[in-house]
């Protein structure tokens, strides 16, 4: 047991609150939890009677084993603000408890008053953390940290964590650039996005491969260069949550609603033409996108039909599902030529027709 648990004093008990529905674990905590911006105004320090106050409720409340109640007493704690309680709460990171750690760490972001030395400790403790499945929550407790301080000189740290293996930590540095609203990651953004374009795909990329053997080599050799390089089947998994904060994030930098990595690469070549995919519901007359939305349902039939005829019976499942995106994709591009759209303006009139009146 660490020195920290050691504290004399009464136990007080807090309820804790409850996750919010239809979000998962980080998100529905972060929900509820108040960031400020790089540059808003930072309060001052509390008084010294204010200070005393916090400094013995906190010897109280912290001694407990229950970790539900400690959790709840550095909270309390890290939400007075004075330079002695980001002291005391720095030296308390050296609790071998994870999800006190992290918690100590979520609450130094409200030590705005010493953010650059608070600042400063939570980089080291990324640094310095065991990247395993359990100490993740203390990465993305500082990440936090980070964010509610404005501390943008983390950036650098910041940019290495979006290639991370948690979630919440992913989702954690999206939303920190979200609340910051800047684009100082916006290139490493954009390369996440075309890895995961929304919540239900991935993407990786592929690999050339030429051992001038006959036979199979190449491709045994070119799925072993494969997985060297995009980490085998450990990565080979959608990530919602991240895709989900990237986006928001994307739309809180930018002020655009982005559907689809190819609308973040416009924006970023030219963002003064940047035109939003959303606009094309004003931009196009009904009539014409009356005729868009019936073609786009026939073309779904047409691309099955060639698809059954090319492979027919039940066997050929698999490979007639393959052959059914190529003709969908081929008809999808002509149908886009011919009324000159882009992939997400597509996107949106499909998704806004009413299949009952068009």
């Amino acid at each position: 047991m660490s020195w920290s648990r050691q504290l004399a004093g009464v136990t007080l008990a807090v309820a804790l609150c409850s996750a919010v529905g239809g979000l998962s674990s980080h998100e529905a905590v972060l929900a509820s939890e108040g960031h400020a911006g790089a540059a808003d105004e930072i309060p001052p320090d509390v008084d010294t009677k204010a200070l005393k106050s916090a400094q013995e409720r906190f010897k109280r409340s912290f001694d407990t084993v229950d970790i539900d109640f400690q959790l709840e007493a550095v909270r309390k704690y890290a939400a007075v603000q004075h330079k002695t309680i980001a002291k005391h709460l720095v030296k308390l990171l050296r609790d071998d408890e994870p999800n006190l750690r992290a918690e100590i760490a979520k609450g130094l972001g409200k030590q705005r008053s010493s953010a650059k030395t608070v600042g400063k400790k939570l980089v080291k403790l990324i640094d310095e953390t065991k990247k395993d499945d359990d100490q993740a929550k203390v990465v993305r407790g500082a990440v936090i940290g980070i964010d509610r301080l404005g501390y943008v000189k983390a950036d650098g740290d910041l940019k290495k964590l979006i290639h991370h293996a948690d979630d919440g930590v992913v989702a954690a540095v999206f939303r920190t650039y979200g609340h910051w609203q800047s684009d100082l990651a916006i290139r490493e953004m954009l390369g996440f996005f075309k890895k995961y374009p929304d919540e239900k795909s991935f993407a990786t990329g592929s690999v050339t491969v030429d051992t001038g053997s006959e036979g199979n080599k190449d491709a045994n050799a070119a799925k072993s260069k494969w997985k060297a390089k995009y980490g085998g089947q450990r990565g080979w998994r959608p990530r919602p949550e991240c895709t989900r904060a990237l986006i928001k994030a994307l739309k809180e930098i930018t002020g655009h609603g982005f559907r689809r990595p190819e609308d973040l690469e416009d924006y970023l070549s030219d963002s003064k033409t940047y035109v939003d995919p959303e606009t094309i519901m004003t931009r196009m007359e009904e009539a014409e996108r009356r005729v868009v939305f019936a073609r786009w349902g026939v073309i779904q039939k047409e691309a099955a039909e060639i698809a059954k005829k090319e492979i027919p019976g039940d066997d050929g499942a698999t490979k007639r599902a393959k052959l059914y995106r190529k003709h969908l994709y081929e008809l999808r591009g002509e149908l886009m030529d011919r009324h000159k759209l882009r992939l997400s303006e597509l996107d949106v009139i499909v998704e806004g027709g009413d299949a009952a009146k068009w």
